[in-house]
C-alpha cells in the first residue's frame, strides 16, 4: 500500500476545508488546512508537503500571489500545486499554469477527480520531501537520506548523485526545515552543512540526540570549514567529517555504503581497475580488537581506564555524555558498552533506553557503573531494576577492581585468560 501523502489545503472556506479534510483522510491521505495566503506560505516552506491544493481566492492575498512566492523557494517551488476555483475564466486558467500549477480544477469539482489528479502530481511532478526511489536493486531500497545545505546548487548535485544510488532523498535548504521533515519522516541518514539560516548543523545534531522522540540517526556533516576546531567538535559528537571540495563524492560515498550497508553498484564495479595477474596476495590482516565504549563524565577516570584495557588487549573509545556516547556507538558499532549511572548530561538509565530504541545497538550488551549504594551494602533493588527492566549485562559499584571489569566483559569479548588472572593477583597484593 503507497504510503499516506502529506497534503497542504490552502482553503479560506472553513466548511469546506473541513469537508475536504475529512473526505482526504478517509482515502487514506494526511491533509492539514491553511486558511490564508500567508499562512499557507509558511506551512508550505516549513513543513514540505507532497502536494498543496491551492483556492484562488484567499482574505490576504490571492492564489496567484501564493504561486509566485513559492516558485521563490528552492525547494518549495518544487511542490505540486493543484488550484481550485470558481473562477473559470481562461485567463485565470492559464495565469496559474504559467506561474507553475499542476493542474487548474473548477468548483464545485468532483471527488474523485481531486483524488485522480493528486495521484498524478504526486506521482509526475517529484516534490522535495517525497521520497525518490531510484529503481535500482533490492539492497538499495528502502533506505532515506535527509540531506540539509543551504547551497542550492550542492544541494541539486548531491541529491542526485544519492538518488543514482538508489536512495531515497529528503532535501532541506536549512536546520529548520530539516528538523521539520525529521520530525514526520525517519531517514537513516543525516548529510547536514554546519553554516545554514536559522539553525546550524549541529544544532540538528543536538536536537536530534536531545530529543527522546527523534530516533538517532547517523550524520555526516559536509561543509567547507576545515579548521582544526571544527573537526574537532564534530568529532566529539561521533559524527562523520567529510570537506567540500573535488574529493567530497568519493569520500561521502564511501561512509554512506558502509553506513547503510550497500553494495556497490555493477557499473562502477565494472570499471575498477583489475589486479596483475602476477600481483602477490595481500598478507593476512591480524584479527580486529574486541571493541569496548567507556561512558563516564570525570577525564581521569576514562584516560586511566582507556590505558588500563589498551593495555588488556580491548579497543577502548571514549565518550563524556550519554549523547555523545550514542553517536559513537552508532559510528563505532563496540562490543560492549560501559557506562557510567549519574551524569550531568544524560544518565545511564537515558544511554540505555536510547540504544534499545536503536535497531543495530539494541542488542549491545551494557556494563552499568555506579557510585549509588544503600549505606555500606550494595544496592540490590537498584541493580535488579537495571538488570531486569533495562537489560542491562551487568551491574558494578565503583570503584571497581580491573579483574571484575574483565570478568563481566569476558562474557561477552574475549579476554587472554592471562591477562586476567595476572588482574586478579594484582588486586590481591
Amino acid at each position: 500500500m503507497p504510503r499516506p501523502l502529506r497534503i497542504l489545503l490552502i482553503e479560506d472556506d472553513r466548511e469546506i476545508a473541513r469537508a475536504l479534510l475529512l473526505r482526504l483522510r478517509a482515502v487514506g491521505h494526511d491533509p492539514f488546512a491553511m486558511h490564508e495566503g500567508a499562512s499557507g506560505l509558511s506551512a508550505a516552506v516549513t513543513t514540505i508537503p507532497d502536494v498543496i491544493i491551492l483556492d484562488l481566492r484567499l482574505p490576504d492575498m490571492d492564489g496567484f500571489a501564493v504561486l509566485q512566492q513559492l516558485q521563490q523557494h528552492e525547494v518549495a517551488r518544487l511542490i505540486p500545486v493543484i488550484v481550485v476555483s470558481a473562477n473559470v475564466a481562461e485567463r485565470a486558467k492559464r495565469e496559474a499554469m504559467l506561474l507553475g500549477a499542476h493542474c487548474f480544477i473548477e468548483k464545485p469539482y468532483d471527488f474523485r477527480k481531486l483524488v485522480a489528479a493528486i495521484d498524478r502530481a504526486a506521482s509526475t511532478k517529484l516534490p522535495a520531501a517525497t521520497v525518490l526511489v531510484a529503481s535500482w536493486g533490492p539492497t538499495m531500497r528502502g533506505k532515506t537520506v535527509l540531506i540539509a545545505d543551504d547551497d542550492a546548487d550542492f544541494l541539486t548535485v548531491l541529491a542526485q548523485r544519492c538518488k543514482a544510488l538508489g536512495l531515497g532523498v529528503h532535501v532541506a535548504t536549512d536546520g529548520q526545515l530539516a528538523l521539520a521533515i525529521l520530525a514526520r519522516e525517519e531517514p537513516d541518514l543525516l548529510i547536514l552543512d554546519l553554516d545554514m539560516p536559522a539553525v546550524g548543523g549541529l544544532g540538528v545534531a543536538q536536537k536530534l540526540l536531545g530529543d527522546p522522540t527523534l530516533r538517532p540517526i547517523p550524520v555526516i556533516f559536509c561543509t567547507g570549514q576545515s579548521d582544526p576546531a571544527t573537526i574537532e567538535r564534530c568529532k566529539a559528537l561521533g559524527a562523520y567529517y567529510v570537506t567540500k571540495g573535488t574529493d567530497a563524492w568519493p569520500n561521502l560515498k564511501a561512509i554512506i555504503c558502509r553506513l547503510l550497508a550497500m553494495q556497490e553498484s555493477d557499473d562502477e564495479a565494472a570499471g575498477a581497475t583489475p589486479l596483475p595477474a602476477a600481483a602477490a596476495a595481500p598478507e593476512p590482516q591480524p584479527p580486529a580488537l574486541p571493541k569496548v565504549l567507556f561512558v563516564d563524565d570525570d577525564p581521569d577516570l576514562r584516560r586511566v581506564m582507556q590505558i588500563r584495557l589498551r593495555a588488556c588487549g580491548v579497543d577502548v573509545h571514549v565518550a563524556e555524555s550519554a549523547m555523545q556516547a550514542l553517536w559513537i556507538a552508532m559510528k563505532e558499532q563496540p562490543d560492549v558498552i560501559i557506562t557510567d549511572y549519574n551524569m550531568p548530561e544524560g544518565s545511564g538509565q537515558y544511554l540505555i533506553g536510547r540504544l534499545k530504541g536503536t535497531p543495530s545497538l539494541k542488542d549491545t550488551p551494557v556494563i552499568m557503573l555506579t557510585g549509588a549504594s544503600a549505606g555500606m551494602n550494595r544496592d540490590f533493588a537498584l541493580e535488579r531494576r537495571f538488570r531486569g527492566e533495562y537489560g542491562a549485562a551487568a551491574f558494578l559499584s565503583k570503584p571497581v577492581d580491573l579483574d571484575v571489569l574483565l570478568g563481566a566483559l569476558a562474557a561477552h569479548i574475549p579476554i587472554d585468560p592471562e591477562v586476567l588472572r595476572t588482574a586478579s593477583k594484582l588486586r590481591r597484593r
